[in-house]
């Protein structure tokens, strides 16, 4: 299914922010960028240096994004595949875990696409 969010790749930049309408001047910025240089994606704000880690580590999976969702795209069907194996293999526990798993991707990338319940707007 065609996901409707702005293609990656993804990048952050940052600088200082003194922008009264934001209502934190001063704080510091991290603005998130599609490939195309005039669309920001999203921000993260570094409030209290105390949240520089943690605010960084939101910028690079916010960055990390676009990838994650295609590589759970693009693997999905070979995990179906298999689980349809091991189904047939006659040994239920095999499949079931894998088949538990699947289905959190699934959600997951539905969530991504803005659905719920597989399928349901969210």
């Amino acid at each position: 299914m065609e996901a409707k969010f702005t293609k990656g790749p993804w990048h952050k930049s940052g600088w200082k922010s003194a922008e009264v309408s934001i209502g934190i001047p001063g704080a510091e910025k991290i603005e998130i960028r599609s490939a195309a240089p005039t669309w920001g994606v999203a921000s993260v704000y570094i409030i209290r240096d105390s949240d520089r880690e943690i605010q960084e580590a939101n910028a690079a999976l916010i960055v990390a994004a676009p990838k994650l969702y295609d590589a759970a795209e693009e693997i999905l069907p070979d995990i179906e595949s298999e689980i349809e194996q091991r189904k047939y293999s006659g040994n239920d526990e095999d499949w079931r875990d894998l088949e538990r798993k699947a289905n959190a991707l699934r959600a997951a990338l539905a969530e991504a696409r803005g659905k719920t319940d597989l399928g349901k707007a969210a």
